[in-house]
């Protein structure tokens, strides 16, 4: 869905994309696990930002959502302190002009982790079924 956001770096409103999916059955999203953490981060190829991006961890076997930060101004996205040794899906998701774009991998938290992920073009049905199958 087409919105407004305001800018965290000017304040002025711009133009996004959102994903609403009141369906999902998870128990929560961002909840706090207690390891150590190491630093997690996703680059995109370019032309994919905070503008028309976002970066998930779902936490396998835990019911666990975690937003990675990105920035308007770079395709990478990070999570400062990831929980080392968990097993997660990272999923991509981005919107530029009417087309949809999803990447889609997963690993285990390691230390400094750095992943590359090439989102390829999908459909938003593509996008939902990739969700729910998590």
């Amino acid at each position: 869905l087409p919105v407004l956001w305001s800018s965290t770096i000017s304040g002025a409103l711009q133009s996004g994309y959102e994903i609403s999916l009141p369906q999902l059955g998870w128990v929560n999203c961002a909840r706090v696990l207690p390891e150590a953490g190491s630093p997690l981060c996703v680059v995109l190829p370019n032309q994919f930002t905070a503008l028309n991006s976002r970066v998930f961890l779902v936490f396998q076997n835990t019911n666990t959502v975690v937003e990675l930060s990105g920035s308007v101004a770079s395709s990478r996205f990070c999570l400062q302190s990831a929980p080392m040794g968990y097993a997660i899906s990272v999923v991509a998701v981005a919107r530029t002009g009417q087309q949809y774009w999803m990447a889609e991998t997963s690993t285990e938290i390691g230390t400094d982790t750095q992943l590359s992920l090439i989102p390829k073009p999908a459909t938003q049905q593509d996008i939902v079924a990739l969700l729910k199958k998590l």
